[in-house]
């Protein structure tokens, strides 16, 4: 459907054939790899693997929308992790006090309704899930769940979710963390029920701006100023965990300040919008001073030991450099990719755009498999499929691991499409004016969109000439 082609033939071909195979045969469709072979559904992780798809196949998209939103009950919660059974319906599943899964069902809508234009979804009536809820003392349960006869639109579906946090926030103002966010590993510090996470809090504001006008279009104006108030009243929260040049991580049960230097810290202050520019800005780049490395981008550092105080969880039963626990966990680490560009975005020239941009490509280009050619005997894995981890653990620092089965391949293939500048507005692809301007050492020649070369002259919209 979407085919590129730059001054980087290798880039090309990880991004226009290998990575979109990798999202698809490993996650969507087998859900199995190497190192994970369950082939049960994650709810966030399904859905953050068919962003990329609102330009590849759209229709796509939709489904898992839907399919999502039947696994979730009427509070509002969802479950984590699901097998179908033999009907094609919730099998056996597990529900947990994890804090972000269901909100990533509203994110998606967000993004799909904007890029598509097609807001019939949100009258789709698909029933809720029913079963009892996680036990008093335990993270979670695995259960059979059976589908309720309550039935909602997608766009209720999507205002539960939301509803359902804002109804779980702790004495700052702020999601509770529960048993983990984002970061699963992450389940010790709120797991008694009061510990708040700052992420989830600035990934809260992203949907509730989004969704407010979703919510205005469904149910009128007072509804889409609920959703802005609640907005404004989490970034006043927000700043209040700002400490010199950097966000706290979260708040703990014990009211115990959690911070660490982390790329999901540096990353969303600017790509949520619920701080200014600078301060954005400043976050990102003391994360950048500490994360990036010559060969690879940590996650967080300084990894955690089973000595760390407060205590983090499961995270530290990882060996220091591996997988989360401050290896290059490279879905995490995309999004500084993204807030590289929103720098670009905000800058006051086109030079300080430029130099923000070219800062991007090298960051994608680290963290992406195409930088570990010349040291295949340290990384490992094949070069054409992108890895979950690269480690930095001593000894085995650069070694690839988690292959194929990984969120970071659709995350990498969200960031190139950023890094690129096209997008797709009510159905139409977008191409932006400066589409030839160089991003680094990347520059772009055609694109291919639908079986035609589009006119690359500055239009707007995708222009279907068949010049370049």
């Amino acid at each position: 459907v979407l085919r590129i082609e730059t001054n980087q033939p290798a880039f090309d071909r990880l991004v226009n054939d290998w990575l979109p195979y990798q999202l698809l045969c490993s996650r969507l469709w087998g859900r199995t790899g190497p190192s994970q072979r369950s082939g049960a559904y994650g709810f966030r992780d399904q859905l953050q693997d068919v962003l990329p798809l609102t330009l590849l196949k759209p229709e796509w998209v939709r489904s898992q929308i839907v399919l999502h939103a039947a696994q979730q009950f009427i509070a509002g919660d969802c479950v984590k992790w699901w097998h179908p059974s033999w009907e094609g319906k919730t099998g056996i599943a597990v529900r947990t006090r994890a804090s972000d899964p269901h909100l990533w069902l509203p994110y998606v809508v967000n993004r799909y309704v904007e890029a598509t234009g097609d807001t019939g979804v949100l009258a789709e009536q698909v029933a809720f899930l029913e079963g009892r809820p996680v036990p008093k003392g335990h993270e979670g349960f695995l259960f059979a769940a059976r589908p309720s006869r309550d039935t909602g639109s997608v766009y209720e579906h999507c205002r539960r979710a939301i509803e359902y946090t804002l109804a779980r926030r702790g004495a700052h103002g702020l999601p509770l963390l529960g048993s983990g966010d984002w970061n699963d590993a992450l389940d010790v510090p709120g797991i008694k029920g009061k510990g708040e996470s700052v992420w989830l809090g600035f990934f809260l504001h992203d949907v509730l701006t989004k969704f407010a006008s979703v919510a205005e279009r469904c149910e009128g104006v007072e509804a889409g100023s609920h959703y802005l108030k609640e907005a404004k009243d989490l970034s006043a929260a927000l700043e209040g965990m700002w400490r010199d040049d950097f966000y706290l991580r979260a708040i703990t049960d014990g009211g115990e300040e959690f911070s660490l230097c982390s790329a999901l810290m540096s990353a969303w202050p600017l790509l949520s919008g619920a701080v200014d520019a600078k301060r954005g800005q400043m976050a990102l780049e003391t994360g950048l001073k500490r994360l990036e490395k010559t060969d690879r981008v940590l996650l967080l550092t300084p990894p955690f030991t089973e000595d760390s105080l407060p205590y983090p969880g499961r995270i530290a039963e990882y060996p220091p450099g591996v997988r989360e626990n401050g290896g290059q966990y490279s879905h995490g680490v995309s999004w500084l990719v993204d807030a590289l560009l929103c720098c670009a975005e905000q800058a006051a020239s086109l030079d300080v755009a430029e130099s923000w941009r070219a800062r991007a490509w090298d960051l994608w280009m680290k963290i992406s498999p195409l930088s570990k050619s010349g040291r295949a005997d340290i990384y490992g894995l094949p070069p054409h499929q992108q890895p979950a981890d690269i480690y930095d653990g001593p000894g085995f620092e650069g070694r690839g691991g988690w292959s194929w089965y990984t969120g970071a391949a659709a995350r990498m293939l969200s960031a190139a499409y950023a890094l690129l500048g096209v997008r797709i507005e009510n159905g139409e692809l977008e191409l932006p004016a400066d589409l030839r301007a160089r991003k680094g050492h990347l520059q772009i020649r055609r694109v291919y969109y639908r079986g035609r070369q589009l006119a690359l002259d500055g239009s707007r919209k995708a222009n279907d000439d068949t010049q370049s």
